[in-house]
């Protein structure tokens, strides 16, 4: 667990990982971890065959799009391809054209379904490290593990929140003059706007989208367990004095710094997913079953906590850009327009994996500028992959969100366990509204974090170590020994 959180540190604080000597080592760095959880991991490797089989499928379409086939089958099996590589290729209009006759070397070359091989190969080498580092997390992963994961993974976020506040404090984000990520580095796309560590505003704040709910499911977790309404004012105030009374309270102020930040990005796309999963919380609260009083008073303070980040960040610096400036959404609307138009050539296997960059430069017809990304995850899933991935993509959401309502059902989950899955998987459900207007899980520092935190929303929880069976926390400790010093 402590190498999955330097991984998960690395591809944040390394600039997203968005270049190259980044994620690389990061790619290898997951798939090594995942190895080692694969063979030291006690959960049965029986429960991971579902997760798997999904995962090889997935990439089993990235493979097929890398199989070299003759013109002539290309055509018949991939015609948007076909009509592509016509238009780009010398080599394959010579080679679809049989000219010149009789030339053996032109009539034997093989083209892929993907009209950029070495994209498609880049993003299957990323996806591979991912995959074994989901799969090895899973392997390792119990309900001591998750405690842990999520503290380290609120105390990364604690960091990059504070180094994104006093940036934006000191230099600003506006390249054009002169701010520098840590002061000295120059991103190499200037029109972005960059916050904290991340050459992207909105991937910064996908990834406290992800992160945040975290600090909120260990708060909830200790307020839960070791404090009861029946408590009077006195020994509130005598447990805040505790180590896990103070542990409490940095957790709380981790979640401030976190939303502050995420707040001063002014992205549009990260204030309307975190005010989902505030709500989201607070339907879990009731949902859980406590007191009106208590519901109302854990409700209030979520609400309290927002308004504090909101007052400090400044209302204008947020809201007044959510509800005003439509030209985003054009844009978006322009974008997806052109997505469409890809899929519709490319219906059944996609253009390739990682490869709506190169296919919209014939089919962008929108913007001044040339648009890599579809600003929509699910959309370019279709433009990338086709109807066979999307499918196969579908299908694994649909068992995520089953098996999280499952482990939910069963409640399996230790008393003081429940809540950090509830934070994993509001985590989730953020990035994923956000996935549909932006593509935060395409910098591969968001990826990693998106696979720890599902690991921590999907681990079983009979998997808890034998050594650990007797750390279960008992529902009211704090109140227990509040009992024996009285009587003492």
């Amino acid at each position: 667990m402590a190498l999955a959180l330097v991984a998960v540190a690395w591809g944040a604080f390394a600039f997203g990982a968005v270049y190259d000597w980044a994620y690389v080592p990061l790619s290898w760095g997951c798939a090594a971890i995942g190895l080692l959880g694969l063979l030291v991991g006690r959960v049965s490797l029986r429960r991971l065959v579902p997760l798997s089989m999904a995962l090889l499928l997935i990439g089993s379409v990235g493979l097929i799009q890398l199989i070299p086939l003759r013109p002539d089958l290309l055509a018949s099996v991939s015609p948007g391809t076909d009509r592509y590589l016509r238009a780009y290729d010398l080599g394959y209009s010579l080679s679809a054209a049989g000219s010149p006759p009789g030339d053996a070397a032109v009539d034997a070359r093989r083209f892929p379904i993907s009209i950029a091989p070495e994209e498609t190969a880049r993003a299957l080498a990323l996806f591979a490290g991912l995959s074994l580092f989901l799969l090895g997390l899973l392997r390792t992963m119990s309900g001591s593990a998750a405690l842990r994961a999520a503290r380290g993974v609120v105390a990364i976020g604690t960091v990059l929140a504070f180094i994104g506040i006093v940036q934006k404090a000191l230099v600003g984000d506006d390249v054009f003059l002169g701010m520098r990520i840590y002061g000295f580095w120059k991103p190499e796309n200037l029109v972005t706007t960059p916050f904290g560590p991340f050459v992207n505003k909105n991937h910064f704040a996908g990834w406290m989208i992800m992160a945040t709910p975290l600090a909120f499911g260990l708060a909830m977790r200790a307020l839960e367990t070791h404090t009861d309404e029946r408590g009077d004012l006195r020994q509130r105030l005598l447990w805040l004095a505790d180590a896990e009374g103070a542990g409490t309270v940095v957790v709380i102020f981790a979640a401030f710094l976190m939303i502050t930040s995420l707040l001063l990005t002014r992205s549009r796309s990260g204030l309307a997913c975190l005010l989902l999963t505030a709500m989201s919380a607070a339907w879990m609260v009731v949902r859980r079953g406590e007191s009106t009083r208590r519901s109302l008073g854990l409700i209030g303070g979520v609400g309290l906590l927002l308004g504090l980040s909101l007052l400090w960040a400044g209302s204008d610096t947020a809201i007044g850009r959510l509800a005003t400036n439509s030209s985003s959404l054009t844009l978006r609307l322009g974008i997806w327009r052109d997505a469409v138009a890809i899929v519709r050539d490319f219906p059944v296997l996609g253009a390739g994996l990682n490869t709506f960059g190169t296919a919209n430069i014939e089919y962008q017809q929108s913007g001044d500028l040339h648009y890599q990304e579809a600003h929509n995850d699910y959309l370019q899933i279709l433009a990338e992959g086709g109807l066979a991935l999307g499918a196969i993509v579908l299908a694994t959401i649909v068992a995520i969100v089953s098996t999280s309502v499952q482990r939910f059902r069963r409640g399996g989950d230790r008393q003081d366990l429940y809540w950090v899955r509830v934070g994993a998987v509001l985590g989730l459900l953020g990035i994923a509204v956000q996935s549909a207007v932006e593509f935060s899980l395409q910098m591969p520092g968001n990826a990693t974090l998106f696979v720890m935190v599902l690991a921590i929303a999907l681990y079983s929880p009979s998997t808890v170590d034998p050594r650990q069976a007797l750390l279960t926390v008992p529902v009211q400790p704090s109140a227990t020994r509040r009992r024996r010093r009285s009587a003492s």
